[in-house]
């Protein structure tokens, strides 16, 4: 049988020295981010020699609790599950971030990780990118962008709930948790790369990465308020000059979800991810987009 337990950063680090390192959960600091506080948990299943990582949610309404186990599946995986269902006690079950698709008959959904290739963004390759840039410049002429240091914490917070409040505003979905989380434990460590847009004295775009090995980051942060038309490919523009002149080649700017990601995806790579459910109670169905939600 497997022993569970709360995974420790020791152990999560060594479950990621086996991942693909070009996953944007190929990170403790991303896994630490969105999937280790308040509701959610990271566990680690371990047997011999062997460790699988867990995510592991409990609603807020009570109603019902998730597992999912992220990175890799065995050819006979009965045991692992078992000993969830023992500990855990979830009323679902599910395969996260797979690289290889199962056949086995399960339900599968696949979603795609966008790797760009900052030089192709950096030198405005694609017509549609240089216009959109050529626009934000020309509707926003006084645009600055700094480094992110420390001194910036009250102004990133002060434009997180702006933009929080905008969206809002909207009737949309808005949170910021994962943001000032980020914020507060990692933006100033030496992992972090953070750019801020202001104009005048008012940040108006946000942008941070953590830095990966053999020139490769990842985009763990992009924010810009409403209103600021094209600011978001201005944004992108403006790190992938940078991330380039620090020697940096490629970024993954994690699950392609809408279609702003995709216009930047010249001479870029995706990574296709899948996710396997394993079983549920009568009660706890979840959706293709839910099953995958692990992948951002």
């Amino acid at each position: 049988m497997w022993n569970i337990k709360i995974a420790d950063k020791f152990i999560i680090e060594k479950v990621l020295s086996s991942v693909d390192s070009r996953l944007f959960d190929a990170s403790y600091v991303t896994l630490d981010t969105f999937l280790n506080h308040d509701l959610l948990k990271l566990y680690v299943a371990e047997r011999e020699d062997e460790l699988r990582l867990i995510s592991y949610k409990e609603r807020p309404d009570g109603f019902g609790r998730d597992a999912r186990i992220l990175f890799k599946k065995g050819l006979d995986d009965t045991d692992l599950i078992k000993s969830i269902d023992e500990f855990l006690q979830p009323g679902y079950i599910a395969y996260n971030c797979l690289l290889e698709k199962s056949e086995n008959g399960a339900r599968v959904v696949a979603n795609d990780e966008l790797i760009i290739d900052l030089a192709t963004i950096a030198n405005l390759i694609s017509p549609r990118i240089q216009k959109e840039y050529r626009r934000a410049q020309q509707a926003h002429p006084n645009l600055k962008t700094k480094l992110y240091d420390s001194s910036d914490i009250p102004a990133v917070k002060e434009f997180l709930e702006k933009w929080k409040s905008d969206v809002i505003s909207k009737k949309a979905y808005a949170h910021i948790d994962n943001d000032l989380y980020y914020l507060n434990n990692y933006a100033h460590t030496e992992v972090s790369i953070g750019l801020l847009v202001f104009e005048a004295n008012k940040v108006v775009g946000i942008s941070f990465l953590l830095i990966q090995d053999r020139g490769f980051c990842i985009s763990v942060i992009n924010k810009v308020l409403r209103g600021y038309h094209e600011l978001g490919t201005y944004l992108y523009v403006e790190k992938s000059r940078y991330m380039l002149s620090r020697g940096f080649k490629k970024s993954n700017v994690g699950g392609i979800n809408n279609d702003f990601k995709r216009k930047f995806d010249l001479n870029g790579e995706y990574i296709k991810l899948y996710a396997e459910e394993v079983f549920h109670t009568e009660k706890f169905i979840v959706s293709d987009k839910g099953l995958s939600s692990l992948m951002r």
